[in-house]
């Protein structure tokens, strides 16, 4: 099987949205060479302080929504995905805080490094990356099944009850968790860990169906490229203006006619669905847009790296911010954090509170008008029983 030094791309983002471009971690004696020299205080703010602080803050809001979720009752199905969808994106926050701080921030910064840490960030690249492709693999096509769901539940209410069960669900999840790790699973065949024998370093090398060879080229610009980058992205804009269109039409015919709870409620769980797949382009978009803007523009240099940079902090942000939205548009979300996991007492017992104090007063001046009334009246008595005797 021949081998070769596996090169870092100087003008190509990764879709994973850890771009380790500019740099070779296999170069011998010295810290990777970046082909723009930032300041190092860019690369520790950005790739260390902020990514480091957004995954802790996500990982955080992303269990906490689990949690409230988990309390939440009926809506079972779309309940379900979300919390499925918490899970893909801690499992990309993780690997995220494993992976960028480390490699893209620390590595960097350093002018040089132990051939420990060399080895340490040629494992890290053999064996994190295709976890990292697993895991956003399986976000975004959790965040395609969720859109799914909520059409078939607005645009198609007569398929749902049939389509939108329990079992139906758990399937398409298994299925999606396979299909993630099956379809990136030659990622880790793809390069292996070797020794130098010119300098003794730990370095990464490409195998036969590496990155250069045939099949890496069918596999990334065809297969992934369609399957992970396009064809996700086609789905979640068709079922994303069905579902606006949709929304729009309900809460014109709930203004004409009387509010039905449930509807409104399902309408509420779209609302989230929607504003999550519209953050959703928003940060990954871009990430989308660098190969071709490399090709079309032949982009390069500083100006290509800090848009990487902030590729990678919109994928990040776009795994923390679910926990936001549903507190923000999800109103029984919103209910269940404040009453069960914070312990606020809810509008509707702060009003049968406030009733119960209000039926109590009245109930105590009732009886002082009672109690009033009846004194006043044997006041009364007495006095002419002592006119009588008078006479």
């Amino acid at each position: 099987m021949a081998s070769t030094d596996v090169p870092q791309p100087e003008s190509t983002a990764s879709s994973l949205g850890y771009n380790t471009t500019g740099y070779n971690v296999s170069t011998p004696g010295a810290s990777p060479q970046i082909a723009c020299q930032l300041p190092i205080a860019f690369n520790i703010t950005v790739n260390v302080i902020l990514v480091s602080t957004i995954c802790i803050l996500g990982l955080a809001g992303n269990t906490l929504s689990m949690i409230v979720l988990h309390r939440e009752r009926g809506n079972r199905v779309p309940v379900l995905l979300l919390q499925a969808l918490a899970v893909a994106d801690n499992a990309c926050l993780v690997l995220t805080l494993i992976y960028v701080p480390f490699i893209l921030g620390i590595l960097p910064s350093l002018p040089r490094y132990s051939n420990t840490v060399r080895t340490v960030a040629v494992y890290f690249r053999k064996y994190v990356e295709p976890l990292a492709h697993m895991a956003q693999t399986a976000t975004i096509w959790m965040v395609v099944l969720l859109a799914a769901n909520r059409y078939i539940a607005i645009c198609q209410p007569f398929r749902a009850q049939s389509y939108l069960t329990m079992r139906r669900t758990k399937i398409q999840m298994i299925i999606l968790a396979l299909f993630s790790v099956l379809f990136n699973a030659p990622r880790f065949l793809q390069s292996r860990i070797a020794i130098d024998t010119a300098t003794g370093h730990t370095v990464l090398r490409a195998t036969s169906i590496g990155p250069d060879s045939k099949f890496g080229e069918i596999y990334t610009n065809a297969l992934y490229t369609m399957l992970v980058l396009v064809l996700p992205f086609i789905l979640l804009l068709v079922l994303n203006v069905c579902l606006v269109v949709a929304l729009r039409a309900s809460r014109r015919r709930m203004r004409r006619n009387s509010v039905n709870r449930v509807e409104a409620n399902e309408n509420n769980i779209t609302l989230v669905m929607v504003v999550v797949v519209v953050v959703f382009f928003c940060c990954l978009l871009p990430d989308r847009l660098v190969p071709i803007l490399v090709r079309m523009l032949d982009m390069n240099g500083c100006f290509l790296y800090v848009f990487m940079c902030i590729c990678n902090l919109l994928f990040v942000v776009n795994s923390s911010v679910n926990f936001f939205i549903y507190y923000v548009f999800r109103r029984r979300f919103r209910k269940i954090l404040l009453t069960h996991i914070c312990g606020c007492p809810s509008t509707s017992n702060q009003r049968s509170e406030s009733h119960r104090i209000l039926q109590l007063h009245s109930h105590k001046h009732t009886q002082h008008i009672r109690f009033s009334g009846s004194s006043q009246r044997s006041d009364q008595s007495m006095k002419c029983s002592d006119s009588s005797m008078m006479h």
